[in-house]
């Protein structure tokens, strides 16, 4: 088993329903599995009952563009370099072609909260078949100093 892992690390700037503030696309020739997703939100603005939602989910035909591109790290030295397109932005990603499925979960937040902890344990049951990807994106109108801080853990067994 090779293992790998990449940092998401989102304060958002343009705060838009349905926009696409991270992808992890698999364009490698074989599958990928996610092991685990840490996330962390916060938002520094504000108080009460204001919320913003981030959902996540499977991504599928071509890889969203433009933002950054995140390096992912080699977590032994018997892993290889894979070919995964992984990418954020704090005002969202071009998804022109992307397909997105419904999603799978949502985060909510509260304005002015010091942030809760997310950990999904996938054991590798999350499949990424070549082009497909998992992306968090708005869910409902964002509030500003919003952000989503954490990790992803993925591997691939053969090459």
């Amino acid at each position: 088993m090779f293992n790998y892992m990449c940092a998401i690390d989102l304060d958002l700037v343009t705060l838009t329903n349905g926009t696409v503030y991270y992808s992890l696309f698999n364009t490698h020739a074989r599958d990928i599995y996610i092991d685990k997703l840490n996330l962390q939100t916060m938002s520094t603005t504000g108080s009460g009952n204001t919320k913003c939602m981030f959902a996540i989910a499977r991504a599928n035909s071509t890889a969203p563009t433009g933002g950054t591109a995140v390096l992912y790290s080699k977590l032994d030295t018997e892993s290889k370099t894979i070919n995964v397109d992984i990418r954020r932005s704090n005002t969202g990603l071009t998804i022109t072609g992307t397909t997105i499925d419904p999603y799978f979960t949502e985060l909510a937040l509260r304005t002015g909260s010091e942030g809760h902890i997310f950990e999904f344990d996938f054991n590798g049951k999350f499949v990424l078949s070549p082009g497909q990807g998992l992306i968090i994106e708005a869910d409902g109108d964002m509030v500003t100093g919003s952000s989503l801080h954490g990790s992803v853990m993925f591997s691939t067994d053969y090459f």
